[in-house]
């Protein structure tokens, strides 16, 4: 945890984020490819898009980047998400 925070605090190692980024992504990639075998469709909506999100809010973290209201909204409205 004490590694992951003084990695996000870096301002010049931008390789050691992107590969952080990277291994995030797979890793992400491996399980949403596991949960989207449903054979129901569009079942596999209601998992994968938290997923994407924390995904997204982790690579946020890892850059050091605040997530803000108006930034979780345009998100949202990427995932096709109704909100007020």
């Amino acid at each position: 945890m004490a590694k992951d925070a003084f990695i996000a605090k870096q301002r010049v190692d931008f390789e050691l984020k992107r590969l952080k980024c990277r291994a995030l992504i797979h890793t992400s990639a491996i399980a949403a490819a596991a949960v989207a075998v449903s054979p129901i469709p569009v079942s596999d909506v209601i998992i994968l898009i938290p997923m994407q999100a924390g995904m997204v809010a982790s690579i946020a973290k890892i850059y050091g980047l605040d997530i803000t209201y108006a930034s979780a909204k345009e998100f949202l409205a990427v995932a096709g998400v109704e909100y007020f």
